[in-house]
This record gives C-alpha cells, structure tokens and sequence, in this order.
C-alpha cells in the first residue's frame, strides 16, 4: 500500500483514496469527469450523502440496504464501515475530498459554505475519526496508538466536533 501513498500524503489518505476508488465505481463516475459534469456529480454526491445519513441514523449506524458494502473490500470496506457511523458532515467532507480529488479544495468549501481554512480544519478531524475508527477494530496497544498517529493526538489537542 506504501507504493500508492503520494509525497504528502499519510496512511490516511491512502485508506480514504481506496474507498474513494470504490465509491466512484459505486457511484458510477469514471476514472476523469468532464468539468462541465463535476458540479452535477458533486452535489449528488452530498445529497446521497445525507439521504445515506438518515438511513444510519434509523438503522443504528449502519445502512438498511444489504448490498451496502458490495464492490468494497480490505481497507476500503473499513473505511466505508467509518462512514455509515460519521456524523453527515463528515460524510460529505469525505465524498467531497477524496471521491473528487481533480477539484480544488477552495471550490469543495465554498459548496458546504466553510472557508478555506474550516476545510482543512475538517479534512484533519474527519481522518482523527476514521483512524480511530478503524483502528478500534484491529488489535492494536493503545500506547502504540497514540505515538503512531498525529490524527489521533491532532484531534484530542483541537477538539474536532462535528
């Protein structure tokens, strides 16, 4: 997995970039959008987002339909698990990041009406939360936790809400 990491990137971001994969695939956007397209593909995107959230919330954090984590598997699946229990802005924080990654981060904050700097903001306390999510399902030493993740600190120290 290291070899899919990007300069800049964390072991985070390489968890999120593989449910992202499966998510356009999910959401039948190819590999490029065209720009006239992305707007469109975006806003569908956040609205599924917050339809899947009313699903989570009736049915305890986890979807009603049972073909939910079909075309998800390994780390992807994990990560999609992190998302049927996020609150909705989470949810769509990650669709918005990850699933459009040719936007700039300037257009995606301005569509959930945060600024530049709120945006960042959120991507920090969205990854604390999927880290943690995931890693509360692996056996893990918490003492090694926290001194392998600067999500996991980052979030304690900022005080990341939703």
């Amino acid at each position: 997995m290291a070899g899919a990491v990007r300069s800049g990137l964390d072991e985070v971001d390489a968890w999120c970039l593989a449910w992202a994969k499966s998510r356009r695939a999910a959401l039948g956007i190819g590999k490029l959008i065209e720009p006239d397209q992305r707007l469109n593909k975006m806003r569908n995107a956040v609205t599924l987002a917050k339809a899947e959230d009313v699903d989570a919330i009736k049915h305890g954090g986890q979807s009603s339909d049972p073909a939910w984590a079909n075309g998800y598997n390994g780390v992807a699946l994990l990560v999609h698990r992190a998302y049927w229990m996020m609150p909705l802005h989470y949810k769509q924080v990650l669709n918005l990041h990850y699933v459009f990654r040719e936007v700039a981060a300037r257009g995606k904050a301005v569509m959930l009406g945060v600024s530049n700097a709120q945006w960042w903001f959120q991507i920090n306390c969205l990854k604390a939360f999927i880290y943690g999510a995931i890693l509360t399902r692996r056996d893990y030493d918490p003492t090694i936790v926290l001194e392998k993740s600067k999500h996991v600190s980052r979030a304690l120290a900022i005080g990341c809400a939703p």
